[in-house]
């Protein structure tokens, strides 16, 4: 019997968020200025036939570009990446997965996930946390 599960991924990141009120709607907020923190990571729920270099091409990037970082992939069910030339301002970064060019090595494609928005630089952040403190 083969295996059609699903392939799950989780596009995620460990850039912190802030809770904001915006014209009284409860709002996350995920934003940062150190350049250590632009990590982006990957977990499938099932391992991938594809390469590291395959997985980066099926990302895309609005700003900068994404490095390879180097650890275990964890039999291809993980991979992470760093977030790299980004110009010195402040910028809204989305990272989003093209899902349909990877594939599970069970044969079946990875299923749509939600693009990942969050704010680089130094001029909104400390509003954010000040704001995050209110709320």
């Amino acid at each position: 019997m083969l295996d059609r599960r699903p392939v799950l991924v989780d596009l995620w990141s460990s850039i912190p968020s802030y809770e904001l009120s915006i014209n009284g709607v409860p709002r996350t907020v995920f934003a940062t200025n150190r350049m250590e923190e632009l990590k982006v990571y990957m977990d499938f729920s099932i391992p991938v036939i594809n390469s590291t270099e395959q997985i980066l091409n099926a990302l895309d990037v609005n700003f900068g570009s994404l490095i390879p970082v180097n650890q275990r992939t964890h039999g291809n069910s993980r991979f992470a990446f760093s977030l790299k030339n980004i110009a010195p301002k402040t910028e809204i970064i989305t990272v989003k997965l093209q899902a349909g060019l990877l594939i599970g090595r069970t044969g079946t494609p990875v299923s749509t996930v939600n693009s990942f928005t969050f704010l680089y630089g130094t001029l909104f952040l400390p509003l954010f946390c000040l704001l995050s403190r209110k709320s």
